[in-house]
């Protein structure tokens, strides 16, 4: 394949690699029962997924959708080798970066609760070098709390640069102490939020300094060991470069292509950036999340690697900058999508950009990794939560003249393509749901048609009870499917 083919016409000619996870009879009537009230929600947002990630030309995207404490649905578009023409499956490998802090903040607390330090410790107790100067002679010191919540008053990183990759490896422990020896505080502690990748890799050194073992082994028998996450690594696994691990790409460089990043090992920034897991594993942390801050509303005693409630615990918000609009909790961000509060972190490192998160009150995590650091994870998971919760709340409605089987969606159901662009249509509680798939963000703007029989569909107005637009399908395959959508008098044809 030439160096310069694009991404994107690989992708189009690509193969889908989906799973939904299998099981045992008795496990697998469980999963079904919790992706049933999601399933219209994830079939749309996958399908817009899937179309992003040929538009944008995006290498690879991994998904998956945990309910409660299972994964009960991952999929994956694109290419983990696209030399190779590697398709991307919930197996593949990805660095997750800095999603790398949950497992160092989840470290931290294990010891805190085993009494081997308190929060508010100072950090030069464990890391002598840590005790900076400072031009701010009456401020308070920075504290493991401190660090934890990015408001150490640190810099992001050391004086010497290496993300680039391009001559510098990551640093040792003994380069960022001597770095540290002849550094200064860039801000008060406790006062400002600054994003501190220094201050995680200090985290590191104390999980070091405090158990008697690396980060990487820490984590190795205190997380994934638990967890049962056998395809999880604390630092990368190179020997499965371009085959399981998927191959990370720069941005769209001024040339129109993307490159490979070089692989890289993280040393002793592994605190800061060292994981690498795929969807399956990561789905493990994200349902044990999810299984203690359950068991924390439903008082039951459980301790898993943490009590509920000191998970519940880091998940509160320690730290909030108003001027930036940021709260962090301990390890995690906090944030509001919609009028749900999400707890959760997202990565960026050479080649690759994740985002993991959870919302406890309906049970759900989301898990978005992709390999090339431009794809827009963040908006991807967004639409996530907006489809599903959006399938959660509607409601069918069997009185309805006309209602249909679910199982007769199958007919409609797909993507549909004119010279204008590209729809979905797909079921949606007993109602057609339709959207254009070039949106950025269609979870706002979808459309509902009511069925009216004989292959018709009106259009459900937000604003009026006046009968809308009428959908018809036609010219359907031996299979039963329909190949052809006349929608607003526009004809679109099947094209999944």
């Amino acid at each position: 394949m030439s160096k310069k083919q694009s991404l994107s016409s690989q992708l189009i000619s690509g193969i889908l690699a989906s799973v939904l996870i299998a099981s045992s009879p008795a496990t697998a009537a469980t999963k079904n029962d919790k992706l049933e009230p999601l399933q219209d929600g994830i079939a749309a947002w996958a399908s817009w997924v899937e179309h992003q990630s040929i538009i944008k030309g995006i290498t690879s995207v991994s998904i998956g959708v945990v309910q409660d404490d299972q994964l009960i649905y991952s999929k994956s578009f694109g290419y983990a080798n696209p030399d190779k023409r590697l398709v991307a499956s919930p197996d593949t490998l990805y660095s997750v970066c800095s999603i790398s802090k949950l497992f160092t903040a989840v470290s931290i607390m294990k010891l805190r609760d085993e009494g081997k330090l308190r929060l508010d410790d100072p950090v030069s107790k464990y890391v002598p070098e840590g005790k900076l100067s400072s031009k701010f002679p009456d401020a308070p010191i920075p504290t493991i709390r401190s660090l934890l919540t990015h408001s150490s008053g640190l810099a992001r990183e050391p004086t010497f640069s290496f993300w680039d990759l391009e001559s510098n490896p990551f640093p040792m422990e003994a380069q960022i102490k001597k770095d540290m020896a002849s550094s200064e505080m860039l801000y008060p502690p406790h006062n400002f939020y600054e994003y501190s990748n220094l201050g995680y890799a200090m985290l590191g050194m104390i999980i070091k300094e405090t158990s008697g073992e690396s980060f990487q082994d820490y984590v190795q028998q205190q997380i994934f060991d638990p967890l049962g996450m056998e395809n999880s690594y604390a630092d990368a696994p190179w020997s499965l470069h371009g085959n399981q691990l998927a191959v990370g790409y720069t941005t769209k460089l001024r040339d129109g292509m993307r490159k490979p990043f070089k692989p890289f090992k993280t040393n002793d920034y592994a605190s800061v950036a060292g994981v690498f897991t795929n969807v399956k594993d990561m789905a493990k942390f994200l349902g044990w999340q999810l299984r203690l801050r359950q068991a924390q509303v439903d008082g039951k005693k459980l301790k898993q690697i943490l009590s509920p409630h000191t998970l519940a615990e880091m998940q509160q918000v320690h730290f909030a900058d108003a001027s930036l609009k940021r709260s962090r909790g301990l390890g995690f961000s906090v944030y509001k999508v919609g009028a749900k509060t999400v707890y959760g972190h997202s990565g960026l490192c050479p080649g690759y950009v994740t985002n993991v998160s959870i919302e406890p009150s309906s049970g759900l995590g989301l898990i978005v990794f992709t390999n090339q650091v431009d794809a827009p994870v963040y908006n991807i998971q967004k639409q996530g939560y907006q489809f599903i919760w959006g399938a959660m709340k509607a409601k069918a409605d069997p009185s309805e003249a006309g209602a249909i089987k679910d199982l007769e969606f199958k007919k409609y159901t797909g993507v549909y393509e004119s010279g204008l662009g590209q729809s979905y249509y797909g079921p949606w509680k007993g109602k057609l749901i339709g959207f254009d798939l070039s949106r950025s963000s269609p979870s706002d703007s979808f459309e509902l048609f009511r069925p009216i029989g004989d292959h018709k569909f009106q259009r459900i107005r937000d604003d009026s009870k006046i009968p809308g637009e009428v959908a018809v399908f036609r010219n359907f395959d031996r299979s039963g499917k329909a190949l052809e959508t006349v929608t607003y008098n526009y004809l679109m044809k099947r094209v999944d």
